[in-house]
Order: structure tokens, then sequence, then C-alpha cells
């Protein structure tokens, strides 16, 4: 059995799973979801079903410590990792508590989350999900 996810853009946890012996036409009769292949989905247990569309991860809570090369060795144990930014603070040079990382494909993004997120690192729990697309700027004033 495939199943499927059915994602509302009017809820951002409006997530609804079905397979195929269910309506086909579902996403027809309810305007406004579409519906995801399975693969792409990672099951989060306080989340319920997400949706990993990108390989792009934001890591937060991290120590001020944790470097890049500490980052980059951790993600490659759940696939190859393409690149890892870690913000620093302008004035002091300090790390900003949390980074980007770019996994090679959604599948090891998708394995890094399942594994990584609320594991310790530094001698604090991560948190790992996808990176949300920053919102355009309102321009003027």
């Amino acid at each position: 059995m495939d199943e499927h996810v059915l994602r509302s853009p009017l809820r951002s946890d409006g997530f609804t799973c079905c397979d195929d012996t269910a309506d086909a036409g579902m996403s027809q009769r309810f305007p406004g979801l579409e519906a995801l292949s399975a693969a792409a989905r990672v099951q989060l247990p306080r989340a319920g079903f997400r949706v990993v569309l990108s390989n792009r991860l934001y890591v937060g809570n991290l120590s001020f410590h944790t470097t890049e090369d500490t980052l980059r060795a951790t993600f490659r144990a759940f696939g190859e990792v393409d690149r890892v930014d870690v913000p620093t603070d302008r004035e002091t040079g300090r790390v900003r508590g949390f980074a980007f990382v770019t996994m090679a494909s959604a599948q090891d993004a998708a394995r890094a989350i399942s594994e990584l997120d609320g594991a310790a690192l530094d001698g604090r729990n991560l948190r790992v999900n996808v990176a949300q697309e920053r919102p355009p700027r309102r321009s003027g004033w």
C-alpha cells in the first residue's frame, strides 16, 4: 500500500495520512490540499507528521563552543553534508546558538532530523528541523 500525506496550506500542522484504498479524489474534493509522497515525510512524536521538502536544516540550541567541524562530523553520520553555516555575532564573534546544515539529499535530511532532534551535543539538546524560508522584508519607510 502506498501512503500519501495531504497537506493543508491553512494549517502548518494539518497533515492527514491515507492509503490507496482511500478515495483517490480526496485532494480534488477538498481545495487547498496537495498530495505528497510518504517517502518525503518524517514522523516526529510530538508534532505528528511533518513533510521534508528541503535538504536544508535548521539546528538550534547550540552551545557557544560548537564548531562547524563538530556539526559536520555529527551530521555526516546520517549522509553526505554539502554545507554548514554557523552564524556568529558581529560584535563578539561568538556562535549565535544556531546553524544551518545542508544535506546532499532529502532522505539524508529526514534521517538526520529523526535521529538528532533532541539529541545532546556539547552539553545541549539540539533542535533540528527543516529550515524555513525567510519571509520577504517590506521595503520603505
